[in-house]
């Protein structure tokens, strides 16, 4: 159960309280609005989640090592230089 759908209860109870302005029952009627309220927030969230991680994965990310990333390269080309040698 997410941290919301957890909160809608306890929600409906204070709103059941300051609607009556009675002490609260063992249970209170959840009104639909608070149901409808609830359920965009949880949609609202996993857009922005979903939107998110769709950039993230769509953004090139630049290389923890670009030291190594050089490094590497420099090394390929000496090899590649010392191969046409020993072919000439």
């Amino acid at each position: 159960m997410s941290p919301l759908t957890s909160q809608i209860g306890p929600f409906a109870v204070i709103y059941e309280i300051w609607r009556t302005s009675a002490p609260a029952r063992s249970s209170a009627p959840v009104p639909i609005w608070i149901l409808v309220f609830g359920g965009a927030w949880i949609v609202m969230c996993v857009s922005r989640v979903v939107t998110r991680l769709t950039r993230a994965a769509a953004s090139p990310r630049p290389s923890p090592y670009p030291l190594l990333a050089d490094v590497r390269s420099y090394g390929y080309n000496i090899m590649c230089v010392r191969r046409r040698e020993e072919r000439s």
